[in-house]
């Protein structure tokens, strides 16, 4: 069975990454390998931009996770090449992320800013985006409405919100479920939201552009 690549991105308030986490994986969400890696470039040495982290909060966890060897600390030029050499080991072609424009734009501009190089994926990738097909499979079912109805998981629109973590409430039951907002543990969550989408054998449209900072339509199935 072909695998897929799921990842995940952290970053500071400017956009770059100091976390990431990848899994590879087949269609019905089953992990077969994974990547949570930390950038050292920012996480060590730019303290001072950690502080304008998304959630500076969790900067203990790490500290504490990296001293026990949970979380390993590289370059960001080694977490590059470990990215490229898990995406080719594993001959991934299809890359997805919930809401792939901040985790795309946030690697390349991290490479960009680190490495003088603008685009961090390599070429053979083609991404999705799993926030833009549950939109399209999960959204509008009437259970999924009635879910965000019952626990107020609703825009200000008065649609239903299609956050990773709303979704992965409605995929366990669990409306108090909260997400971690750590890159490899996000993974997991976003890993069952597609794993629910191929399931549902629909067609969709959620192509991201592989070089392009814009979405484009391409229609295609899930077999």
């Amino acid at each position: 069975m072909n695998k897929v690549l799921v990842f995940d991105t952290e970053g500071i308030r400017s956009g770059l990454c100091y976390d990431l986490g990848a899994a590879a994986i087949d269609i019905t969400g089953e992990v077969y390998d994974t990547i949570n890696l930390v950038n050292g470039d920012i996480f060590e040495d730019r303290k001072d931009l950690m502080q304008t982290a998304h959630y500076k909060n969790k900067i203990p966890k790490y500290e504490k996770e990296i001293e026990e060897g949970i979380r390993e600390v590289v370059s960001f030029e080694e977490l590059k090449n470990r990215f490229a050499e898990f995406v080719n080991k594993h001959g991934i072609k299809k890359a997805f992320a919930h809401n792939i424009p901040y985790d795309y734009n946030s690697l390349n501009k991290t490479s960009l800013y680190l490495l003088g190089d603008d685009f961090f994926f390599p070429d053979s990738l083609t991404f999705y985006d799993t926030n833009t097909l549950t939109k399209q499979v999960v959204r509008d079912t009437p259970s999924y409405r009635k879910f965000c109805e019952k626990h107020n998981f609703l825009t200000k629109t008065g649609k239903p919100q299609t956050k990773a973590e709303i979704v992965y409430r409605y995929l366990t039951n669990n409306p108090d479920f909260v997400e971690e907002h750590t890159g490899l543990a996000d993974v997991m969550i976003e890993k069952e939201i597609l794993a629910y989408c191929y399931k549902k054998h629909k067609k969709m449209n959620g192509i991201y552009s592989n070089k392009e900072v814009c979405f484009i339509t391409d229609f295609f199935y899930f077999t």
